[in-house]
């Protein structure tokens, strides 16, 4: 069984899967309340409070009571990933295969390029996203600069066009929610998703285009089965 390795700014833990691994990963978009993240995992309140008193005594989150309703709890992270641990999966024939075949075909030997990546970024325990997300901006930053937008919607609209024409796959937009399928590295292997590059990249989009700052967090991650990648902004 694979795991993550989280640093509390005094130390490491690993966790082994499992709700815990799952609560993490939801954190990772800022603060909650108790109340949604027992929604957003489908699992019982007390299975969820268990948890969440094991990861607060390991020093991996904070609770603190709500200021508007003192009965309940919010949430957040006091950590952050660093690395991926795991049993090793015999996959890297297939995609050395992958990438021979893709040779001569300039967007299949792109994606399978960064496969190859991702899978050994987590034969080496690295966590990829941190710098993905500061890739995204940079990428998002010049894009914006060339969309020509008075409103979120026609910023959207008009990146939606440039996504498809530059062979990025089909993107579809109601915000605050953006979805797209077909991304590059976007596919179930082991190790990190690249969910950081189009958090990062949407955010420099903006950023740029609208002068606006916001915050775009992963709802749906298409690496980690969900069929499409779904991002939503905020700010």
């Amino acid at each position: 069984m694979g795991g993550s390795l989280y640093f509390n700014g005094s130390g490491t833990r690993i966790l082994e899967g499992g709700p815990k691994v799952e609560i993490m990963n939801e954190l990772e978009g800022g603060a909650l309340g108790f109340g949604e993240l027992v929604e957003r995992l489908s699992l019982a309140k007390s299975t969820v409070s268990n948890h969440l008193t094991d990861l607060e005594s390991a020093g991996l989150i904070l609770m603190w009571p709500d200021e508007r309703d003192g009965r309940r709890k919010v949430v957040r992270s006091d950590s952050r990933r660093v690395a991926y641990t795991g049993e090793v999966l015999e996959i890297e024939a297939p995609l050395r295969e992958r990438l021979e075949a893709s040779i001569g075909d300039r967007e299949g030997f792109l994606k399978a390029t960064i496969l190859v990546l991702r899978y050994h970024a987590y034969l080496a325990g690295i966590d990829m996203n941190p710098g993905m997300r500061e890739a995204g901006r940079i990428v998002g930053s010049e894009v914006g600069k060339q969309l020509e937008a008075g409103s979120r919607d026609e910023l959207l609209e008009s990146l939606s066009d440039c996504w498809e024409e530059h062979g990025m796959g089909k993107l579809d937009y109601d915000y605050p929610f953006v979805v797209f399928d077909n991304g590059f590295g976007c596919e179930k292997i082991p190790g990190p998703e690249v969910c950081g590059f189009y958090e990062g990249l949407f955010e420099g989009v903006v950023s740029s285009s609208l002068g606006e700052d916001v915050a775009v967090v992963t709802r749906g991650c298409g690496a980690s089965g969900s069929g499409r990648c779904r991002f939503e902004v905020s700010g």
